[in-house]
């Protein structure tokens, strides 16, 4: 994910070459899905990563889309609002 690209964006994106994976027989389970997409997030994510991260066992990319798009959301709304956020999506 380039830095600017919305969360929607990316995320169909990923989710169409998951997709793409399958149709070819090839199945990732969902918590490598989930590393993978974070370890795509640009560096300006890195915080929201470790946060993420941080004292879990086991994650899944369902996780991970809710957590981005929630963040997103957030992100829209405060700047709506005129409030300053630490993450632009």
């Amino acid at each position: 994910m380039t830095e600017g690209t919305l969360v929607k964006t990316h995320l169909d994106e990923f989710n169409s070459i998951i997709m793409d994976l399958k149709n070819i027989d090839i199945k990732i389970e969902s918590e490598d899905q989930a590393i993978i997409m974070l370890c795509f997030l640009p560096l300006s994510y890195d915080t929201f990563v470790d946060t993420f991260l941080y004292g879990k066992d086991s994650i899944s990319l369902d996780d991970v889309s809710n957590a981005l798009k929630s963040k997103a959301l957030k992100s829209f709304l405060n700047s709506k609002t005129g409030k300053n956020t630490t993450y632009e999506l």
